[in-house]
């Protein structure tokens, strides 16, 4: 069988009917979705690696971040903070 056929057989499937016409299944292959994405670009995000000791410096840990990283972090920590005080009301 060819890849054509086979991905037509496997959507013709019974199982992945039963699969597109579940909504926990598919909220739960999004959610696996996700932790796969946040595994992969993960650490391509951080700002730095915490494993190592030459890198970590506590005196600076109160200083404002710099770079692109910095402002997905801010724009983050923004909408994550407004989130939480819009719950708060």
């Amino acid at each position: 069988m060819d890849a054509g056929k086979r991905i037509s057989k496997f959507l013709r499937s019974e199982g992945f009917h039963n699969f597109k016409h579940n909504p926990f299944a598919i909220a739960g292959a999004v959610i696996i979705f996700l932790f796969l994405l946040t595994a992969v670009f993960g650490p391509h995000l951080v700002s730095q690696n915490p494993y190592d000791l030459a890198q970590l410096d506590l005196n600076d840990s109160y200083k404002p971040r710099s770079g692109r990283r910095a402002l997905i972090r801010v724009s983050y920590w923004a909408l994550t903070t407004r989130g939480a005080t819009w719950s708060a009301r």
